[in-house]
């Protein structure tokens, strides 16, 4: 009806972001994640550390971003496509609509899958 809010399941738009996990070369440098889901994992937080010319002084900066689900670095992608994508596909095979799905970001976070 008109006037109401589509539930999260049946809304027309949805974002979801899976956290990168970091790679082993990063982990043997200490590389930290730059990109966290807060505790409600309704949001995504980038880090953004930058260094002074100078070499002495860092800064951080964290920048929020709402979001229907943030999937942490430690989810699967089977866990992330039966969120994510099964319920699309679903309604599509049950003849009630099209769905399309946009997948980006950076390699290694599982669009392939």
């Amino acid at each position: 009806a008109q006037g109401k809010l589509a539930s999260a399941s049946t809304a027309p738009f949805r974002i979801f972001v899976r956290v990168r996990p970091l790679l082993r070369h990063e982990l043997e440098a200490g590389e930290y994640e730059a990109v966290d889901s807060t505790y409600a994992a309704r949001s995504l937080v980038c880090h953004d550390g930058r260094l002074a010319r100078s070499g002495r002084r860092l800064t951080m900066t964290h920048k929020f971003f709402a979001c229907d689900s943030v999937f942490p670095s430690t989810t699967s992608e089977q866990s992330v496509f039966q969120r994510a994508l099964a319920p699309l596909l679903d309604r599509c095979l049950a003849g009630y609509g099209d769905a399309t799905l946009i997948c980006y970001g950076q390699t290694g976070a599982g669009k392939t899958y």
